[in-house]
This record gives C-alpha cells, sequence and structure tokens, in this order.
C-alpha cells in the first residue's frame, strides 16, 4: 500500500510517553534508540503542550514491548505516571471534591490526553466507564488500552487515596496467554474479547470524598483546562469539521453548507477559517470517506454498496476507483487480506 500524508494526524500528550520512558529505563533498556526508530523527538519529552502522533505512538508500544519482553508491560507504565503526566486534567482530577467530578473532568477532556479517544459513562446499578476509539480516527495498540485501565487505577489508588477496586475491567483484544497478571494488578475479574473496554464498579464506590480535595487549586487549574482547550480547538477548527463529517456521515451524506450550519457559522466564515489553516473541504471529506472506508470493510458489518452509499457515493464503480486512489487495492481486494 502506497503511504500518503494526510490531513489530519491523531496525537496524544507527549508526557504519556514520558511514562514509557521512565518504564524502559526501569526495565534497564536505552529508551532513546527506541524512541528514535518509532520517530519521536525526545527534546519534547516533559512537555505537555507538546503532541505525539498516534501511529509513532504505537510504533513504541510495539517496539517497547519487544525490547523489554514483557507482554505484561502497560501495568509497568502505569506505574510510572504522576499527576503531571496528563497536565492539568491530572492535577484537577487530585484537587476534586470527589471521585465523580475526577471522572467528569476526564470526560470532558480526554481529548487533550488524546485526540482519537472518547469516554461515556453510563449509570446504573453498576457505573461503567467505557473508553472508545472515535469513528475515522486512529486506533490505539491494544497493549495501550491496558495502560488506560492500569494508569486510572493507579493513579487512584496511589494519588487521590481512592481505594478504587472495580467489580470488572473488559478489553476487547484477544487475551495473553496468563490473564493473572492483570488480576493481581486490578484486584478484580478481567475479561478479553468483549463488546466493550470497560471498567465496572458498583455505583456507591464510584462516588468517594477526596482527602485531596482543594477547591481553590480545582478552579485555578480549570482556567489553564479551559484556555487549553480553546486554544487547541481554534488551532484545530478542521479537527471539528472532520467529527462532525463522521457523526453525520450517513444522514445523507453532508454538504459543506449543511456543516456550516451544525456548527453555527456561515458557510463564508467556515471557508476562512479552513484557508487560514490551510485546508481544503474537500481535502477532509476525501480523508475522512478513506478512513471511514477502511473502517468498515475491516469490521465487516457493512457489504461494499451500502460502504459506497454510506460514504455519499452515487454508485458503487465511483467508490471503487475513488478507493483504488487511497490505497492501490479495490475495496474487494482490501477485504479479502484482512484476517
Amino acid at each position: 500500500m502506497r503511504h500518503k500524508e494526510t490531513l489530519h494526524t491523531d496525537t496524544t500528550i507527549a508526557t504519556w510517553a514520558h511514562a514509557i520512558w521512565q518504564a524502559l529505563r526501569a526495565y534497564g533498556c536505552d529508551p532513546a534508540p527506541l524512541f528514535q526508530e518509532a520517530g519521536l523527538d525526545t527534546s519534547r519529552l516533559s512537555d505537555p503542550m507538546h503532541r505525539y502522533p498516534v501511529t509513532n505512538m504505537t510504533a513504541l508500544w510495539e517496539l517497547s514491548v519487544n525490547a523489554t519482553g514483557d507482554r505484561y508491560f502497560a501495568l509497568a507504565v502505569a506505574k510510572e505516571i504522576n499527576p503531571t503526566t496528563f497536565f492539568a486534567v491530572g492535577l484537577s482530577a487530585l484537587t476534586s471534591s470527589n471521585s465523580k467530578q475526577a471522572i467528569d473532568i476526564l470526560l470532558e477532556y480526554s481529548q487533550l490526553i488524546s485526540d482519537s479517544i472518547v469516554f461515556d459513562f453510563r449509570k446504573g446499578k453498576n457505573w461503567e466507564l467505557i473508553v472508545n476509539i472515535k469513528p475515522g480516527h486512529e486506533c490505539f495498540h491494544p497493549i495501550c488500552f491496558e495502560a488506560i485501565w492500569a494508569a486510572m487505577i493507579y493513579f487512584s489508588r496511589h494519588y487521590l487515596q481512592w481505594d478504587l477496586h472495580p467489580e470488572k475491567i473488559t478489553f476487547k483484544h484477544k487475551a495473553p496467554a496468563d490473564i493473572k497478571p492483570f488480576e493481581d494488578f486490578f484486584v478484580c475479574k478481567v475479561e478479553f474479547e468483549c463488546d466493550e473496554c470497560a471498567l465496572i464498579t458498583p455505583a456507591d464506590k464510584f462516588n468517594q470524598i477526596l482527602s485531596t480535595a482543594n477547591p481553590t487549586l480545582f478552579m485555578g487549574n480549570e482556567v489553564i483546562l479551559r484556555d487549553y482547550n480553546e486554544r487547541y480547538q481554534q488551532q484545530h477548527f478542521s479537527h471539528k469539521i472532520r467529527d462532525v463529517l463522521i457523526k453525520e456521515m450517513e444522514n445523507p451524506f453532508p454538504k459543506q453548507r449543511d456543516i456550516a450550519l451544525l456548527l453555527g457559522i456561515s458557510e463564508s466564515k467556515l471557508q476562512k477559517k479552513l484557508f487560514n489553516e490551510g485546508v481544503r473541504y474537500k481535502d477532509i471529506v476525501d480523508e475522512v470517506r478513506e478512513k471511514l472506508a477502511r473502517q468498515w470493510l475491516t469490521e465487516k458489518h457493512k457489504n461494499i454498496s451500502q460502504i459506497a452509499w454510506g460514504l455519499g457515493f452515487s454508485e458503487v464503480s465511483s467508490f471503487t476507483r475513488a478507493f483504488k486512489r487511497w490505497t492501490g487495492k479495490t475495496p474487494s481486494t482490501f477485504s479479502q487480506n484482512i484476517e
């Protein structure tokens, strides 16, 4: 498959990689060559304002597991996080009045940690925190999902002094040969090859008063978060269009004026904002179509005709030509090569 640059690169906060660096050193591995091979600039490793591409981070996870020989490397990385690993998100959680407020911060500002993921929160007899990859966005390495829950559990127990013991933790990917290291770390039932990646806890355990609460510091950190988020959104207006496009893709395929209307701005203002980023609406549409086509073909829940219609193509032949232009393969060939 030929390589091509994309308009949008999904990213992760650089300081998350710093925890990987520290974990590698604890194993006696030299992190520098691995980061270089993964294409990550180590001079920005401790800069929370810098972001690394998700594809490069995926490469780093694979290289790190191979270098350490530890299938459970994610658990070691979790032990290297601290309240500043996730910038003001971690500090706001630390100073929250209760654990539910800390979770609310995570839900609202998760895109500052990585713009590939989204958290959802369901209430019932049990409270469930679910993490998903946004449709059409870069997928994480499976081990990274293990690190997300491990980091949350470690942070809660060691920094928030919240003795979080879930009833169950689930993952979508295949289980390793031995799941006992996960059960020992999480101190709960752990299941793989599930429909969701979720942390499930009885409701009365998910709303604890935190001894680290500090309303003054919490408000200060929230101001920092809002400012960071506003600047991030202004710099990445095309990301917002991309997400709206994905959400509205099949209702039917939206035109530029439809997106402007959904965003509450004029079509000319939308064009101006994109011009300032050096991006064309047509190119965003093309990239979204390609990523969703790859995703839907991989999931195999839709046939090629349904995919073509869902992406706004009036004919399957038009979709086939576009897909071959993107990937060098026809949709049928691409689908057949998926394990």
